[in-house]
């Protein structure tokens, strides 16, 4: 008799995502209290605009825009940020 409640095989990918989904929450939602998407905006600015605009740290905002360029949220051209 074979039990269908086993425990699927133990994953690192799905560990690491699941442990890491956390910082990726945490990011974007900083980034919108921020209003780092909104100082952005289209035409993209460069990160000293960001925290200016955003009235925040630039070495937070540095480390908070090119993490969220590493998950895919921002783009990075150059200086700029879009």
């Amino acid at each position: 008799m074979t039990s269908q409640n086993q425990a699927p095989d133990f994953s690192y990918d799905l560990f690491y995502t699941t442990v890491n989904a956390y910082y990726r929450t945490a990011a974007v939602k900083a980034a919108i209290q921020l209003g780092v998407f909104d100082a952005v905006g289209e035409d993209g600015k460069t990160l000293a605009e960001i925290a200016q605009v955003c009235r925040a740290s630039p070495r937070g905002i540095r480390i908070l825009c090119r993490f969220l360029v590493s998950i895919g949220f921002l783009k990075n051209a150059g200086e700029l940020f879009f």
